[in-house]
């Protein structure tokens, strides 16, 4: 996770007139909902986890190491599930500054468009 965390890194956020906004694909990932009673009246909303996660729906994807989390290999969760009884965070515990190990191929500077039919 280091200095920038999933949704940053997947456009989770949008800048409007010097302002940071969640976009509306973040805001479903969260599992919030927009409710509007009635009168017009606008709500924010989400669905109240109430832990009972089936572990086989859980994914890891760090390690954690003292306050430090560091990218992981993702896998299945095996182990027994807790919520963070610390804070997690702080500087980037000398971590190399690599955020995704997935590439994407160079490809043409130009395209032909004519050729495309």
């Amino acid at each position: 996770m280091g200095l920038r965390c999933k949704l940053v890194l997947l456009a989770g956020y949008a800048f409007k007139n010097g302002v940071l906004f969640y976009r509306e694909d973040a805001l479903t990932a969260f599992g919030a909902f927009q409710v509007v009673e009635e009168d017009g009246s606008e709500y924010f909303a989400f669905h109240k986890l109430h832990w009972s996660t089936p572990a086989s729906d859980l994914l890891v994807i760090g390690i954690i190491s003292h306050n430090c989390v560091r990218p992981y290999d993702e896998r299945r969760c095996t182990g027994l599930i807790d919520i963070f009884k610390r804070k997690l965070g702080g500087d980037t515990c000398n971590y190399p500054h690599q955020f995704a190990k997935n590439k994407i191929a160079a490809g043409p500077s130009t395209f032909d468009l004519h050729g495309i039919s």
